[in-house]
């Protein structure tokens, strides 16, 4: 599993942990024991707190990961375009062209 949903993940355990303290410390504060009730609420913060974290946590590294694959494609796209133009060039007849081509298709190939 990916740390962006082990993320995700940890933060809807925390969530419904929160909810389970929420309605813990209802009951209680309905039954007027407010110790309990107090108890329950400061649980309830608590994990509520966790998964906020969490949450963060899981959006921050799933946006790198789309900064990532973004910067990968442009590259690539770059890539193609060199390749394209090198070999429109190619056709052209000059030797010095063939010779760029070819070592950038080892490049590519190598990569």
């Amino acid at each position: 599993m990916s740390k962006t949903w082990e993320h995700y993940h940890h933060a809807s355990r925390h969530h419904e942990r929160a909810a389970y303290h929420y309605k813990e410390a209802a009951k209680y504060d309905k039954a007027e024991d407010h110790e309990k009730a107090a108890h329950h609420a400061y649980l309830a913060h608590g994990h509520s707190q966790h998964a906020i974290h969490h949450d963060a946590e899981a959006a921050k590294l799933h946006a790198e990961q789309c900064d990532r694959s973004l910067e990968a494609a442009s590259e690539q796209e770059a890539q193609e375009k060199v390749i394209t133009g090198l070999c429109y060039l190619a056709c052209s007849g000059s030797s010095f062209v063939y010779d760029a081509l070819f070592a950038e298709c080892r490049r590519s190939v190598a990569s």
